[in-house]
């Protein structure tokens, strides 16, 4: 028998923060999501997309060493602004369009998959770099809005006008593949400005 602390329910007790699945998982689910958007009708793509970020948010804090709480995973899957009858219809209309013309349907595929590839990432940097070790192991509802609000905020292109040209300075002494690095760098500073939350 092992020496090892059991939790009271006889299971091993959760390892520490592993090795992350990187920026290849978090581009995987995104596609995933996006790929939700593209192929099925509208209302059915939300909670197809929603569960696919939920998983990839769950993944990445099981990484960092720390767990979501139910009410935190459905704050952060939470990156689309809010669904009305206009947005559900010019949903609607874009999804028949893609059916009809080709690469209409591309535009909330490009859309969906950037905003979850940008949330994944920003979580990431967030639990591994920002997010302070006093808060505990467990992210509740709260921490999670707060963070969710915050890469919302990053994903307002205004939010990252003047880190333009450090980009694109960034782009032309590492090249071009250092541009989707570049970009999630920017939306870093644009959630979390300073180290702590």
């Amino acid at each position: 028998m092992s020496d090892a602390p059991r939790n009271p329910r006889g299971a091993a007790p959760r390892p520490g923060p592993t090795a992350s699945r990187g920026l290849r998982s978090i581009v995987g689910m995104s596609a995933l999501a996006a790929g939700a958007r593209r192929v099925l009708p509208p209302l059915v793509d939300s909670y197809t997309a929603r569960f696919v970020r939920g998983v990839m948010f769950e993944q990445i804090a099981h990484d960092a060493g720390v767990t979501l709480t139910g009410s935190a995973r459905r704050a952060l899957v939470e990156l689309d602004p809010p669904s009305s009858v206009h947005g559900i219809a010019g949903r609607t209309v874009r999804w028949v369009a893609g059916r009809v013309l080709p690469g209409s349907g591309m535009i909330d595929f490009a859309r969906v998959w950037l905003r979850t590839v940008a949330g994944g990432s920003l979580f990431e940097r967030y639990v591994r770099a920002h997010r302070d070790a006093a808060l505990g192991l467990v992210v509740d509802e709260i921490e999670a809005t707060r963070v969710r609000d915050a890469i919302l905020g990053a994903l307002d292109p205004f939010s990252r006008i003047d880190s333009l040209p450090a980009i694109a300075s960034r782009a032309r002494t590492e090249g071009v593949r250092a541009l989707p690095r570049a970009w999630i760098d920017a939306m870093e500073l644009a959630a979390f400005p300073t180290t702590g939350t």
